[in-house]
């Protein structure tokens, strides 16, 4: 959005200890610790809109807030390196909490700000206090002119551009691996459902593409229902090595786009869990057909769905 996944870090002794407080919550217990939970029985809190991140981001120079830090917030490989910071918490208990703030107040440009890990962490301490942070806020956007904005929208839409598919798709190997019965019917029109299915991958940060990946890779199917393949939540943190909280967004945006299926609420067997979801608009079930081809042929799935490499299916 160099890592072929955006999320392969390293995990941190901090993600344990919030795995292990996670895992608390959803028995009933460390009710203000756990991310699945509501506060106080309202709906879990808003996420910034697409339009508010882009606002945030081209008013941020590439940069972290924090006086004198150059750290960046999209490195060059096109991968988010930050993290989105609230001025006023997001939720009770955390820092500079305002019960009086709305929803959508505490989601809006003006609660927010972009930080590296480092001095996210560091403003969460006491004197980091609103007018501070405000302060800090309007200091740095007020470095960059609407010359550099304009610059940085033109560099983000090119790098939007730059995404796509390779591959003839003939699909002739994957044609040969399933033994399709009907080729001058049925090839054709699973060429087509895959060229569909490869630029609406494309349509999507390389982030977003590898978490897709983790779950196809390495997630299971559903009593021997191969058309549902689906993961742990817990399993999908570990070898991501991002926290739910970090998840989330990432998560949600790709359940809104239909690619994903949440089961967060009321989990099966108290399990929460993610599933890939087969589109509806499609009749083969793609997902199914990339990660068979992908075993059998000793291939990864990264090639396909983060680099966008559908050749080998040709």
């Amino acid at each position: 959005m160099a890592v072929p996944l955006a999320l392969r870090f390293r995990i941190r002794a901090a993600d344990v200890s919030a795995l292990r407080r996670k895992r608390e919550s959803y028995s009933g217990k460390g009710a203000q610790q756990g991310a699945f939970l509501r506060d106080d029985g309202r709906m879990p809190r808003l996420q910034p809109t697409q339009e508010t991140l882009r606002t945030l981001y081209l008013h941020s120079g590439n940069e972290c807030a924090y006086p004198d830090c150059t750290a960046r917030i999209i490195n060059d490989a096109g991968i988010y390196i930050a993290q989105l910071a609230h001025i006023e918490a997001a939720e009770r208990g955390g820092p500079r909490y305002n019960a009086s703030q709305t929803d959508e107040e505490r989601r809006s440009a003006e609660n927010l700000l972009f930080l590296c890990y480092v001095h996210h962490k560091v403003t969460d301490a006491p004197e980091y206090t609103v007018a501070k942070l405000r302060q800090l806020k309007k200091d740095h956007e007020s470095r960059f002119g609407e010359a550099a904005i304009a610059r940085l929208a033109d560099a983000v839409q090119d790098l939007t551009k730059q995404q796509q598919a390779h591959g003839a798709f003939s699909l002739s190997r994957l044609a040969d691996f399933i033994d399709l019965p009907n080729r001058p019917v049925e090839l054709p029109a699973l060429a087509q459902e895959m060229r569909a299915f490869a630029a609406q991958l494309a349509d999507l940060p390389r982030e977003h593409r590898g978490i897709l990946a983790i779950i196809l890779e390495k997630g299971k199917s559903q009593w021997g229902n191969r058309s549902k393949i689906r993961m742990q939540i817990h399993e999908l943190e570990a070898r991501a090595g991002v926290g739910y909280r970090g998840l989330y967004p990432h998560l949600k945006f790709l359940e809104e786009g239909n690619f994903v299926e949440l089961d967060i609420d009321d989990p099966e067997e108290g399990v929460p869990r993610v599933s890939l979801r087969n589109r509806r608009d499609f009749e083969n079930p793609l997902w199914e057909l990339i990660k068979s081809f992908c075993d059998a042929s000793n291939i990864s799935v990264l090639d396909i769905v983060v680099d966008l490499d559908f050749s080998s299916l040709d």
